[in-house]
């Protein structure tokens, strides 16, 4: 059988997929715009796509596939009730052993590749959550036969042309998730081409908020529970992006009290409901005049 799909909680829906969009795009240009003292000797785009398709699958993974060269100015969005990669190879199979041939492992650095992936037939490439290929703009991903398989856990970029997410969760395409993207999709394009003062110079400003920021709205949300381990790697990813550790204490402190906060029984939850209060409330008040006006009949102390 394929590999069984988690279908995660809070799936992204459409509207909240083009803000993502929206925010991805006009953060990229914001940054460039406002560094092109930087930036300038580097290849960017400073305009908006002229077309953006947004595809979410009901079953696992979401993306953005778009276009500076369409003549169509145009956005579409919409969903799928397969796994996402169905959506760029439907030819592929459904059916494959449950090991693939080829994994590539999650790493901190994304893998820039320069050339397509030729799938060979009966081939299995799985792409491990927190992994991320990187290509060129005029080059495709995989060339896939019809017997392949491809399953995407991690990101796919093809620069300027498609992000795609093997989640398709709220929080991988949040608003301030995209901006994170939008400022490592820089940096990884500036790699080698500026120098480490202006690299930290540019994480400080743009990255380093944001991932604060990230962490305090999950916190909020409760992503991090029965998480712990995501939780301490997004602290050290603040600690790989040169938070100090004010920050840091400070966000642990964040996080542990609102672990202690205690679950309220059922109890406590129907004392929060006011309406429930009220008719509880009525219907004892109902009950104790009802016993007591049949004492008083009993003894004779009135009269029906």
């Amino acid at each position: 059988m394929f590999l069984r799909s988690n279908v995660e909680n809070n799936v992204i829906k459409k509207d909240k997929l083009k803000e993502y969009a929206d925010q991805y795009f006009t953060s990229y240009n914001d940054i460039i715009i406002n560094n092109y003292d930087k930036l300038n000797k580097l290849n960017f785009r400073r305009d908006n796509p002229n077309k953006i398709v947004g595809v979410i699958s009901k079953i696992g993974g979401a993306l953005l596939e778009y276009s500076y060269d369409s003549s169509e100015k145009k956005n579409e969005y919409s969903e799928i009730n397969q796994r996402i990669e169905f959506y760029l190879w439907p030819q592929m199979s459904v059916v494959t052993q449950t090991q693939p041939n080829v994994s590539i492992a999650p790493a901190k650095e994304p893998y820039n590749l320069t050339s397509t992936i030729n799938m060979n037939p009966f081939a299995f490439l799985l792409v491990y959550p927190k992994a991320t290929l990187i290509f060129p703009e005029t080059v495709m991903p995989f060339n896939l036969s019809i017997e392949g398989i491809i399953r995407i856990d991690g990101t796919l970029i093809q620069k300027n042309r498609l992000i795609l997410k093997g989640s398709n969760s709220e929080d991988s395409w949040s608003t301030i998730q995209a901006h994170i993207d939008a400022i490592d999709q820089i940096l990884w394009d500036s790699k080698n081409q500026i120098n480490q003062t202006q690299i930290n110079s540019l994480i400080l400003k743009y990255k380093l908020p944001y991932l604060i920021e990230r962490i305090n709205d999950r916190i909020q949300k409760n992503y991090y529970k029965n998480n712990d381990a995501q939780f301490v790697e997004d602290i050290n990813e603040l600690k790989d992006n040169n938070a100090t550790q004010d920050f840091i204490v400070k966000l642990w402190n964040d996080y542990l009290s609102n672990k202690n906060i205690k679950e309220p029984n059922i109890w406590e939850k129907i004392q929060g409901l006011d309406w429930i209060n009220g008719l509880i409330f009525t219907i004892i008040g109902s009950v104790i005049s009802a016993i007591i006006i049949a004492i008083l009949l009993k003894y004779k102390i009135i009269s029906q």
